[in-house]
């Protein structure tokens, strides 16, 4: 059964749902960062290399963390606590499953390769992260901001407020709470 339109999720409620995802990822990396960087007990130099990995497994942590949670639970973290929910349109709120989590989030797979591939161009070319990033950087930049406003109004857009990567792997998220009052009431036995 697919949902009606109440149910659907709102941009504003899937945006904090990223927000919250992205700060759960982030966090421990910056703890560790600011223990490194600032403690005055420090034992570990900060370098350019230790900079470079830092930010690769983090880019890299994101996009584990998000099929992973979509694929098993069919949600974030960030989804549960505003209480949406990806569903499988096909399959009556099927788990996602692996498959489908990865279609869904392929474009920001790839993504997050050209994001690796800009760091690591950056870094190969000046030996230090600095002000100054190639084109190569620069139009990676680019185009995930690009990718991220055309994905948000493909959201607004769409009547369930489906984007391009909803299509495409045939889920939609929908708000659980919504979902809940619509289902009917079960019989009283007498």
């Amino acid at each position: 059964m697919i949902p009606t339109a109440e149910k659907y999720a709102t941009v504003g409620r899937r945006i904090v749902a990223i927000i919250v995802d992205s700060l759960i990822v982030v966090s421990p990396f910056l703890a560790v960062y600011f223990a490194v960087e600032y403690a005055p007990f420090s034992f570990l130099a900060w370098s350019a290399t230790v900079d470079f990995v830092f930010e690769a497994v983090g880019i890299f942590a994101f996009v584990i963390y998000t099929v992973s949670f979509h694929a098993i639970y069919s949600q974030t973290p960030g989804k549960m606590l505003m209480g949406l929910k990806l569903r499988v349109i096909k399959d009556d709120g099927a788990p996602v499953g692996w498959p489908r989590a990865l279609i869904r989030d392929s474009v920001w797979i790839l993504l997050a390769v050209l994001d690796f591939a800009a760091c690591f161009e950056t870094y190969l070319i000046n030996g230090v992260f600095s002000e100054s990033y190639s084109p190569f950087a620069i139009s990676t930049l680019v185009i995930t901001a690009l990718w991220a406003i055309l994905l948000f109004g493909s959201v607004l857009n769409h009547y369930q407020h489906r984007g391009f990567h909803d299509r495409l792997a045939g889920t939609v998220v929908v708000n659980l709470k919504a979902e809940r009052l619509a289902e009917p009431l079960p019989e009283r036995l007498i």
